[in-house]
C-alpha cells in the first residue's frame, strides 16, 4: 500500500505532555528537527490524518461490502437529520444507532435498544472534543431524537426514540 503525500501538519511526532494537560500534545517538526511547543489536540490530529490517510483510500478502493465488515441499516428520516441538524448533532445519533441496532440484543428485532457510552467516546469516535460532544448529546435528547437514562453517578445509557416503540 502506498501512502498519499502528507501534508505538513501531519509531518510531526507528537507526544502527549505529562504536565497536567492531557489533551495537549508537543510537537517535534521531523524535516527540521525543530522543537516547539504548542496546543495540537488529539482529535485534531487525528481529523487531519483520517483527511490524509483514510479519505483517498475510501476514494481509491470503495467502501467495505456489508459482508466483509461491520455495518448498521440507517432509518430513513436520518437522511433529514444529516441535512439540517449541526454535525456533531447527527454523529452522535449515528454512534448510538451502531452500538444498538446494530448489535444483537434483548430488542425489538433481536437488537439492542439501550448503550451506555461516555462523553469521551463520542469524542473520539466523532473526532471532536468532549464539551462539543456533550453539548451534541444534550441536543440530540432535547430534540427528542434519543433518549437518555441514568443508570449511576454521571453514568447514562442512550436509546434512540423509536416511532411505535416504547423503551
Amino acid at each position: 500500500m502506498t501512502l498519499p503525500k502528507l501534508s505538513t501538519c501531519t509531518r510531526v511526532l507528537l507526544r502527549h505532555i505529562d504536565a497536567g494537560e492531557p489533551h495537549t500534545m508537543e510537537a517535534i517538526t521531523l524535516n527540521t528537527g525543530e522543537y516547539h511547543r504548542s496546543r495540537v489536540y488529539k482529535h485534531t490530529v487525528k481529523r487531519q490524518l483520517e483527511l490524509t490517510l483514510t479519505l483517498p483510500q475510501i476514494q481509491k478502493h470503495g467502501f467495505t461490502h456489508p459482508q466483509n465488515g461491520y455495518w448498521v441499516m440507517l432509518p430513513r428520516e436520518f437522511d433529514v437529520v444529516l441535512a439540517l441538524e449541526p454535525k456533531a448533532v447527527a454523529q452522535v445519533i449515528l454512534e448510538v444507532l451502531r452500538h444498538t441496532i446494530g448489535y444483537p440484543g434483548d430488542g425489538p428485532g433481536d437488537r439492542k435498544v439501550w448503550v451506555a457510552l461516555s462523553y469521551g467516546h463520542f469524542a473520539r469516535q466523532g473526532r471532536m472534543s468532549r464539551s462539543t460532544a456533550q453539548r451534541a448529546l444534550q441536543q440530540a435528547v432535547k430534540s427528542g431524537y434519543l433518549r437518555q437514562r441514568t443508570t449511576g453517578a454521571n453514568q447514562h445509557e442512550y436509546s434512540l426514540k423509536w416511532r411505535g416503540i416504547e423503551n
